[in-house]
C-alpha cells in the first residue's frame, strides 16, 4: 500500500525484517492505521508457520477489528 488518501489500511513499515540471531526469539513490530470511520480486519500470515509463527501482541487472536 503506497500513500495515497482512498486506501482503507495504511501500513507502516511495509516490509518486516528481522536480524536473525541463533536460538533466540525475535519480534518486529508494525502499525495498522485505519484510514475510515467503519472497522476494518486484518489476518497475519506466515510463510511457514512451524518455523516462523506469528503472534498478535494486542489480542489473543489473530485477527482484530480495528476502529
Amino acid at each position: 500500500m503506497g500513500s495515497d488518501s482512498k486506501e482503507l489500511l495504511g501500513i507502516e513499515p511495509l516490509e518486516l525484517r528481522f536480524p536473525f540471531e541463533f536460538m533466540k526469539q525475535i519480534s518486529c513490530s508494525m502499525e495498522l492505521t485505519n484510514r475510515t470511520d467503519d472497522y476494518l480486519a486484518f489476518k497475519v500470515i506466515g510463510i511457514t508457520t512451524s518455523l516462523f509463527p506469528t503472534k498478535c501482541s494486542q489480542s489473543s487472536s489473530q485477527h482484530t477489528a480495528l476502529q
